[in-house]
């Protein structure tokens, strides 16, 4: 089975969206994910986690959904950046 846990949460100096995957192996998975461009901003895989390297890309474009394999046991961290509108 399949258990993956996504949290989205925004302000207004940006947005964070995390992925946390419970299976015990990989799986590739189609996420709903909001739009735009996103930047990894923590991985559990990593190996100063005493990982076994990064398990998720450095950065995301998304149009709405993205398909993306993750290991299993899987922490990873996205933020994204809110640009300010310009005065008119």
């Amino acid at each position: 089975t399949e258990r993956t846990l996504l949290l989205h949460a925004a302000s207004d100096a940006g947005e964070a969206f995390a992925i946390l995957q419970f299976s015990g192996g990989p799986v590739t998975r189609e996420l709903p994910w909001p739009a735009g461009e996103w930047t990894r901003r923590f991985d559990a895989g990593e190996t100063r986690f005493a990982g076994a390297g990064n398990a998720g890309p450095e950065r995301v474009t998304s149009e709405g959904g993205v398909r993306l394999r993750l290991p299993g046991h899987a922490a990873l961290l996205y933020t994204r950046s809110v640009i300010p509108a310009s005065p008119a």
